[in-house]
């Protein structure tokens, strides 16, 4: 199974964002904490495992969207669950001096 997540994330400072997708009590994290004081860097990035950088060491730009980057933790850790199972994104906005919406999700999960 291959899993990519999308996600449409409009913040005026992303780097305070904890982006995580949760799944049978488990939480993986795609991005903690980055992408600094930088706006929009999440509104339309990709996270997938064969991405060439990670979400620690991506260069970030002000209103670039950062994409495709390898999440933080390995998505291939949720390769064996049920993929009709409750799939959920949760984002936490760690220091509420921001603005943020979430527009848009999307889970692509294929199998092999």
């Amino acid at each position: 199974m291959i899993l990519t997540v999308q996600l449409w994330l409009a913040h005026s400072s992303s780097g305070d964002c904890v982006i995580q997708l949760y799944l049978q009590e488990s939480f993986l994290t795609l991005s903690n904490r980055r992408g600094g004081s930088n706006s929009n860097v999440f509104n339309g990035t990709v996270f997938m495992d064969s991405a060439p950088i990670s979400a620690n060491a991506y260069p970030y730009l002000n209103n670039v969207v950062a994409t495709p980057i390898k999440p933080e933790e390995y998505l291939g850790n949720y390769y064996n669950k049920n993929p009709n199972a409750d799939w959920k994104l949760w984002i936490n906005d760690a220091i509420p001096d921001g603005s943020g919406i979430l527009k848009r999700f999307k889970l692509t999960i294929q199998g092999k």
